[in-house]
């Protein structure tokens, strides 16, 4: 109640002392630093950050795109291992896209693609994956 009290038998100074506050945030306001980059907001030593350090010092590079492909049955189809093997050779094409970093169901099926599902279910039993379908 006495800070009430007080507050209106002095408006004027309390008014000048909210105003004086007010610039001194305003002037500390330039000192403040935004970061916005997610992994900043992990510990350091969060296997996540980690492992995003290890890859960055792989493949020399802070700019990194992963793509998740779904399937309500399986991805270890001809089909759409044919369909992913396109999307990474489209993407190996973009300009400023360096296709030796690349990582993806390419590397485990150098040549054509294959023709059939049992064809297709080859490297991923090699690679240990689990039968889906």
């Amino acid at each position: 109640m006495a800070l009430v009290n007080g507050a209106l038998a002095a408006p004027r100074r309390v008014i000048a002392l909210v105003l004086a506050g007010t610039v001194v945030m305003a002037g500390l306001f330039v000192f403040v630093q935004i970061d916005t980059d997610p992994e900043n907001m992990l510990a350091s030593d969060a296997p996540v950050r980690v492992r995003n350090a290890e890859l960055r010092a792989t493949f020399g590079t802070n700019e990194m795109l992963v793509v998740g492909l779904f399937s309500d049955t399986s991805l270890v189809t001809a089909e759409h291992l044919d369909e992913a093997i396109a999307l990474h050779d489209a993407l190996a094409e973009v300009d400023g896209v360096d296709a030796a970093t690349m990582i993806s169901v390419r590397s485990a099926v150098p040549g054509a693609p294959p023709a059939s599902d049992a064809e297709a279910a080859a490297p991923a039993a090699a690679a240990g994956a689990p039968a889906w379908s």
